[in-house]
């Protein structure tokens, strides 16, 4: 599989979109733009032993909990924006989710730096970097006209 710059969300034509309750919803707490040395000092557990790693001021991961064996493993992650639906049994359905990540750790010296990570629960997983955000977003909010369309032509 290779990465790229966009990712698309596909929606079958015959999903019901009989009330906005049922629409495909797009929400999270949206990070506040901070300077890019932005850091806040946070406690860890690394292989056990309680030590202090610099954060992005987004980071919202719980690195004492996680306890990570190795110094390389510990990664940055802010809040998701799950994209969900109501299916007709009433039932709520987890699409996939965006974060903001990084990873000081990684072999890739692009994941080292902020990226969005984009995700789908069945193992699709890419890497965006910042300067596809954008296109990333118009695409979604391309996606979502399209299923109104195809909901009014329904009836």
């Amino acid at each position: 599989m290779s990465v790229s710059d966009t990712v698309k969300f596909y929606v079958s034509a015959d999903l019901p979109l009989s009330s906005p309750a049922s629409a495909p919803v797009l929400s999270a707490p949206l990070p506040q733009p901070q300077p890019a040395s932005a850091t806040v000092v946070r406690p860890a557990l690394v292989n056990g032993i309680r030590i202090f790693v610099e954060c992005p001021s987004w980071c919202v991961d719980d690195h004492v909990g996680a306890n990570q064996r190795h110094l390389a493993d510990v990664d940055h992650s802010g809040p998701t924006v799950d994209l969900s639906l109501t299916d007709v049994d009433g039932v709520s359905q987890l699409l996939g989710w965006v974060r903001l990540c990084t990873e000081p750790g990684s072999s890739r010296p692009e994941l080292r730096r902020p990226h969005l990570l984009v995700e789908d629960g069945s193992g699709l997983t890419a890497f965006v970097p910042l300067a596809g955000a954008d296109a990333l977003a118009d695409g979604l909010v391309a996606a979502a006209e399209r299923v109104r369309a195809m909901a009014r032509a329904a009836g």
